[in-house]
């Protein structure tokens, strides 16, 4: 299931919509990444225009990029990726799974503070363009630096075993020693050779 919200709109601003995988929520552990897998979809744009990818970024409260996060940092990927949207030849919607390998999806974020979770918004930022031209020769954008966004959450899970499974390991730990102990297969204290005394 995808989370979207448009753009803002205006006269000359494309219907750009984000789009993230399940309702944007990911999981980790502390001092670990995770990331955003993402769809992009242009299909609503009325002014034929095109949309440059500039950057991402994770945000709690504020929504304006550059942010901060006392839960960790967060690490663009879709602004490095040069991804253009628009009419043909270039593709109007693209969906990207996240890799940190490949370096594909939207971002990553690297958990190195305590908590169990984070909520805010993934946002990604972009320009429009006249033309295909524009995009690929350094043209004046005919607006720049606009913003579209979706709900996003990071889920920490403790890396410290459940108060359950310890008791359950220490209960089947008993019970092998005690069985160990009636088969006569297991000693405490070591035996001592005998010691005879001669007169």
């Amino acid at each position: 299931m995808l989370i979207a919200l448009n753009a803002l709109s205006g006269d000359a601003r494309g219907d750009l919509i984000l789009g993230l995988p399940d309702n944007g929520v990911v999981s980790t552990v502390q001092d670990e990444s995770t990331g955003w897998g993402f769809t992009l979809d242009f299909t609503a744009d009325p002014n034929n225009l095109f949309a440059l990818i500039t950057g991402s970024d994770f945000c709690v409260g504020s929504q304006t990029s550059p942010c901060s996060n006392t839960l960790g940092s967060y690490t663009d990927i879709i602004g490095q990726n040069f991804i253009v949207l628009g009419p043909s030849p270039e593709a109007d919607m693209i969906t990207e799974s996240y890799d940190p390998t490949q370096l594909t999806g939207a971002g990553s974020f690297l958990v190195n503070g305590v908590g169990n979770s984070l909520s805010g918004s993934i946002i990604v930022t972009y320009n429009l363009y006249a033309t295909d031209d524009d995009v690929y020769d350094g043209g004046t954008p005919v607006e720049s630096n606009l913003t579209v966004f979706a709900p996003a959450t990071i889920d920490v899970t403790s890396t410290t075993p459940e108060p359950s499974t310890f008791w359950a390991f220490f209960s089947v730990l008993c019970f092998m020693i005690v069985r160990k102990l009636i088969q006569g297969g297991l000693h405490l204290f070591p035996q001592r050779p005998p010691v005879y005394v001669q007169e």
